[in-house]
């Protein structure tokens, strides 16, 4: 089925609630430089939207995002797994004590180390999430799974990414290949079930909660409040 903008919304909306995860507005424009003839002055925001601009991109220097991949421009002298893995642990610290700035640094110094290093272009991922940066953070999580093709959590990343930016036929064709590398993962499940309510495909829905719960894991109450509304013979579990 076609989605429409107004369900891209929607689909966009509910994934950003359910992840919980922390998100900015797009980057301005460019910055204005005092130095430049009839330079207007900058309100508070400006300025300190431009500064966490400059900061996102010396964190990321040697990389070019392209649409599905990254691309190491400049790599390090020498590839060195040990090395990548610790500025991998480096990042896994800073971005759990939400010092999200430095653990793009690490990262990006992990996939200029070790660019066959798959954890370390997931992290990368996961890291520009935080920055809000959804669109270069889709290319890492692809980079990612082109590197390991077995690798779950790069498949997932993807098809959550994919979602925010309203592309849910991206969305689901990642998270079923998620599936096929892990059938017991009860979050792609869950996120399948949202997904296909979303296209009115509601045996599906209902296929994937009923996974969902076989796994242990509940899906939100307000989603099966929805979907049992459109299907009243239907009953949540424990009825």
């Amino acid at each position: 089925m076609t989605l429409t903008p107004a369900r891209a919304i929607l689909i966009a909306g509910l994934t950003l609630a359910l992840a919980c995860q922390a998100c900015q507005g797009p980057p301005p424009a460019g910055p204005v430089k005092a130095s430049d003839p009839g330079a207007m002055p900058r309100n508070p925001r400006q300025a300190f939207d431009d500064m966490e601009e400059d900061r996102f991109r010396a964190a990321v220097t040697g990389l070019e995002f392209q649409p599905r991949r990254v691309i190491v421009t400049d790599p390090l002298p020498r590839r060195d797994r040990p090395a990548a893995s610790a500025l991998v642990a480096d990042g896994d610290e800073l971005l759990a004590a939400n010092r999200r700035t430095g653990a793009l640094a690490a990262y990006t110094r992990a996939v200029r180390t070790d660019p066959r290093s798959a954890t370390a272009w997931y992290g990368l991922g996961e890291a520009l999430v935080t920055r809000g940066k959804t669109p270069q953070a889709l290319a890492a999580y692809l980079t990612a799974a082109r590197v390991d093709p077995e690798y779950v959590g790069a498949r997932y990343g993807a098809a959550m990414a994919s979602a925010r930016l309203g592309r849910l036929d991206d969305a689901i064709a990642q998270m079923q290949l998620a599936l096929e590398l892990d059938p017991r993962h009860a979050a792609a499940h869950e996120r399948l079930a949202i997904w296909h309510y979303y296209l009115d495909d509601i045996e599906t829905s209902w296929r994937h909660v009923q996974a969902t719960r076989d796994l242990g894991r509940e899906p939100p109450g307000q989603f099966i409040a929805r979907l049992v509304a459109k299907t009243p013979t239907r009953r949540p579990a424990g009825e």
